[in-house]
């Protein structure tokens, strides 16, 4: 009969007289991140404000004329057509200036459709079909804007 040799196994028994201390530096260096993300936050923050503000005060510069005027080939007020202005600026103070842009335009049409309004009303001032006459006019006048803001048939700004 054969003689069978016994294996020896060893099985994996981990660090042995390994000792850790805790100094307190992950904490410290865990403050110093936790503090410098707010830092960045609170710079990003102001930046944004800043560029906002920037964007809306560069919309208000801007020419009426450029304002109210379309450009044929974007059917959008020309003073959004410089492309190298809206690059020169981050996002935050590209979207400020064109919503500014926006709001005045919107502005100065409610302004020309109430100055239009009044010319309308003082003229059938006396007239017994007054209301009908103003109803005619205004629908006639609003058309007349609606058709020659469009472009190639389509809606334009």
């Amino acid at each position: 009969m054969p003689v069978i040799r016994e294996k020896r196994e060893y099985g994996s028994v981990g660090p042995v007289g390994v000792v850790r201390m805790n100094t307190g530096e992950v904490e410290m260096y865990q403050r110093i991140a936790d503090a410098n993300q707010q830092l960045t936050n609170v710079a990003i923050d102001l930046t944004t404000k800043f560029s906002k503000r920037a964007g809306a005060e560069r919309a208000e510069q801007v020419d009426a004329t450029k304002i109210t005027s379309i450009n044929p080939k974007t059917s959008k007020p020309e003073a959004l057509d410089g492309l190298g202005v809206l690059l020169a600026m981050g996002n935050a103070e590209a979207q400020a200036y064109e919503r500014v842009v926006a709001e005045r335009f919107q502005q100065s049409i409610e302004s020309e459709i109430k100055q239009k309004a009044s010319e309308v009303a003082l003229r059938f001032e006396n007239d017994p079909y007054s209301s009908e006459k103003y109803e005619e006019q205004m629908i006639s006048y609003l058309d007349s804007m609606v058709e020659g803001s469009k472009d190639k048939g389509k809606a334009s700004s």
